[in-house]
Order: C-alpha cells, then structure tokens, then sequence
C-alpha cells in the first residue's frame, strides 16, 4: 500500500533548505573566496588527492608539502576534510569547488539534522525549526565559512547528527536499538577527526546528555552497557588520529606555544556587537579584525531562559528536585551556555591558568561555536515547555525573525584580489603556497630541530 505524502513535513524541508539556500549564497558568489586558512587547506586537499593515489591509507605523510621534504601534517590536524575532499573530488575533479561543497553541506546536514534532533526529543515541529534557524543562522557560524575557513565547521554539522542517532536509540529496541547505537559510533568517530580542540568539549557535552537520557528512561543494564559501548568506540575508530595526535605532538614543536592565549580574549561588548570584518585577532582587543558577536537571537533567547526559569521555580513553590526534573534540559543547556560564556571572557583568566589543556586552544573565542549549540538547543527545549500557544508562537516568530535579520550582514565571502586571482586558475602551478609548510612556522618539526 502506497503511504499518502506528508505535506507539512514536504514543506517544512523545503523551508529549511531554502534557509540553507539563502544562508549559504555567499559560497558560490565568486570562483573563489578568500580566508585565513584557505591557501593552507587547498595546500593540503591537493596533496591529499596525490597521496590517496600513492596507496597510502590512512593519511600519514604529506610528501608534496615543506617544498617535497614531506611533513606529517594528517598526523596532527583535523584529517575528515581531506578525507571528504579526496571522495567529492573524485566527483568534481575541482578542489576549489569541492570546498564549496563541503562548506555548503556542513550547513545543510548541520540544519537539517538539528531539526531532526529536536523533533525526536521534544515531539514538536515549532522547537525543532526555530532552533535549527537559530543554529544555522549565528555571526560565528558564519566566521567559520567566510573569515577564518576553519574545519570547525565539519564538527559543528556531524554534532547534531550524533544526537539524532543517540535519540532515536532510546526510542528503538531489539535490532533498531542496536542499528543506532552503530550508526551513532560511526558518526561519533567522524566527529572526533573533524577538528582537535572542538571535540575536547563537544565530546564531554554528548556524554552528559546520554547519561540525563539514561537517567530519565531508566535503562536496564544491557542498554546501557550498548550505550557506553557505543560511545567508547567512537574514540576506537577514531584512534588511528587521535594516537598519534596525542602521543607524538611530544616529539614535535606543536606544543610549543607560538600564542599568547592571555592576549586574546574579548569583552563582553564584543560579544554583544562588533563589525563584521575578515582581518585576525590581534593581541589585546583595539585592532580585532574579526567580529565576536554572539548574536542578538541568541543573547535574547537567554534573556528569556532567566525568565522561564524564575517562572518555574515560583510556580514548583521552590520544589527544586521537582523543578530540576521537569526542567533538566532547559536547564542544563542554560548552565552549559552560562558557564561558557564565562570561560570565553577574560574573568576566567584564573581558570585558563590552572587547567593547561585549555591552553592550548589559543582563542577563547573559538568557544563560540559551543555556546551558538547550546543556545540552539536551550530555545529548543524552551519552547517545548511553553503552554501558552500566544507566548509560544510570539516568541518562535521574534526569535527566528531576529536570528535571520540580526546575521543578514555575516553571510558575505570576501573575493580573492584581481592581482592573486590568476594563482587560483591553476593552484598547483601557480600558487606559492602549494608545497609550503601550510602551517605557522615549524611547528611540525622535530622539536630538537634547528632553525
């Protein structure tokens, strides 16, 4: 029997594709665009295609690249792009282009796949739209693609796709149980590959929400044996990055700070409003470059949140374990976005001194990306709870508005210059950074080498 179309859902797709459409224009605007890492990366995809060719599986060695003296490049950074582009390249047979795309389908999969996250947590279309358009639509989301062009990206579109699978993995039993929990790993592992320092707290934030939903369905303990399974074996498939990633940066200058990490944090009015430009962080804040900007949705979906939240402890009469059970995702998401916020500022200096791993991320800006996840999934969950359907669809409305007129200006790539264009017609050839180190210095060297 043939199942009868589900308009709305059509519908609701299609929206979300169109958002995708309008938010990634600016991708396809120029033949190409210019970013902080984009020499670096195309650098590297070249090499990649050469080397896959070579036989050599997995990644190791870059031999084209530090001018054919090699450098082991995939052993220390975020190997799934040049993974992706060897596979789209094949395609397209254009790395430039193979960019676009990746850039592109990070928003896409990223859009859609909150969307769909959302729907299975909440069982709600309005929360899962509004905070997929929050998602997608956030200034730092777009500083990944068109300022820095940074793989961050790939991190921030595998996230919500990992959720989705852990979700429908609480609501399945027998071989679907187990069909998502392998699906969920697989997709985990790629998570873990897409950048270094982004999963040091996405990964954290995922195993605290698997133990909430294991709280709140009271799992036996075969499931949650699965569960835990499943989540150790992302890091297992993962492993051929993350060994060498962690055990041999010893044996290189990598861990030599070449950053002063105390010099580049924001302010607070940063992170409220700043310009939108495509120059780098300086030392201090007078000659930022980039913009820090939070985003005005996302600065009022917290205001709201505090209003909520106050609402629901009057209303439990100060119940806090009842409060706490019936608002658990509100609030945990309102002290993840809180508490990073915080770490961002430079009033965590004292934190940064004492816990050396967050060091090595350099910018506590780049934290960003992890409060925009946050606040995505706090309006989400906000929503949901809202009884009033007036409030409820004010607040949907006033949000997704704001989150889209509010970033109408970060969507804009910045053209390559007419004298550099030429290099671009045939990078290989042409561009003097295709058998450079594409890294600062000599990072990747021995770290008993000489200058």
């Amino acid at each position: 029997m043939i199942k009868r179309i589900n308009w709305i859902k059509v519908l609701i797709f299609a929206f979300l594709v169109g958002a995708v459409i309008w938010a990634g224009k600016g991708i396809f605007k120029y033949s190409v665009f210019t970013t902080h890492d984009l020499d670096h990366h195309l650098a590297r995809a070249f090499d990649a295609v050469v080397t896959i060719k070579e036989g050599q599986f997995p990644l190791r060695w870059a031999g084209s690249l530090n001018y054919f003296c090699g450098v082991p490049i995939y052993n220390f950074f975020y190997p799934l792009i040049y993974y992706l582009f060897i596979g789209i390249n094949f395609l397209t047979k254009n790395i430039i282009f193979t960019l676009k795309i990746i850039d592109f389908l990070s928003l896409l999969f990223g859009t859609i796949f909150f969307y769909l996250w959302i729907r299975v947590e909440t069982k709600k279309e309005l929360p899962a739209i509004g905070g997929a358009l929050t998602y997608l639509y956030a200034p730092y989301r777009f500083l990944l693609i068109f300022v820095r062009g940074s793989p961050e990206f790939l991190a921030y579109a595998i996230l919500p796709i990992v959720l989705y699978f852990y979700s429908l993995l609480f609501n399945s039993d027998g071989k679907k149980f187990t069909v998502y929990a392998f699906l969920a790993s697989i997709l985990g592992a790629l998570l873990t590959i897409s950048h270094n320092f982004t999963v040091m707290f996405l990964m954290p934030i995922i195993l605290a929400f698997l133990i909430i939903k294991i709280y709140i369905y009271k799992l036996e303990l075969k499931k949650i044996l699965w569960i835990a399974f499943s989540f150790l074996s992302t890091f297992g498939m993962g492993s051929f990055f993350i060994g060498p990633a962690l055990l041999e940066q010893k044996f290189t200058k990598i861990g030599q700070t070449f950053l002063e990490w105390r010099d580049h944090f924001p302010t607070l009015e940063q992170l409220f409003k700043m310009k939108w430009n495509y120059f780098y962080s300086s030392p201090g804040t007078f000659n930022d470059g980039m913009s820090f900007m939070l985003g005005y949705a996302q600065w009022l979906i917290l205001g709201i949140s505090i209003i909520f939240i106050i609402y629901q402890l009057f209303k439990s009469k100060f119940k806090l374990w009842k409060f706490f059970k019936e608002n658990i995702f509100i609030l945990f998401f309102f002290v993840l976005s809180v508490f990073t916020i915080y770490l961002i500022l430079p009033w965590s200096r004292p934190i940064w001194e004492k816990i050396s791993p967050l060091q090595e991320i350099q910018f506590s800006w780049r934290l960003l990306g992890i409060v925009v996840f946050t606040i995505s999934s706090l309006f989400s969950f906000l929503l949901a709870k809202i009884n009033s359907k007036f409030i409820y669809l004010c607040i949907f409305a006033g949000v997704s508005a704001l989150t889209i007129v509010g970033t109408r200006n970060f969507m804009l790539p910045q053209p390559v210059s007419s004298q550099d264009l030429y290099r671009y017609d045939d990078f290989e050839k042409l561009h003097p950074h295709r058998y450079s180190t594409t890294t600062l210095g000599d990072d990747v060297v021995a770290k008993g080498a000489s200058g």
